[in-house]
């Protein structure tokens, strides 16, 4: 694995960023959970999941995949599923 010229401070960022958005769904009643997180290069690779309940009481849980990329200082998603 070569190593990141934007180090731990990316990842540290992204983390934080997906913090915001886990506070934002909480407030909305969903849980979301970061499992990992990875940085090689340009990008950083996030896996995570939610749990949540709808308004009609069914059990709502999903894996998540977050792809993204940091070029010029600047962040964006490559992908998600």
């Amino acid at each position: 694995m070569k190593a990141t010229r934007y180090g731990v401070g990316v990842v540290g960022v992204l983390l934080l960023l997906l913090a915001v958005w886990q506070i934002q769904a909480a407030a909305q009643g969903l849980e979301i959970t970061v499992d990992n997180a990875i940085a090689e290069g340009d990008y950083v690779a996030v896996e995570g999941r939610s749990y949540g309940e709808t308004a009609i009481g069914k059990i709502y849980q999903n894996r998540y995949h977050w792809l993204f990329e940091v070029r010029d200082g600047k962040v964006r998603i490559n992908c998600c599923f």
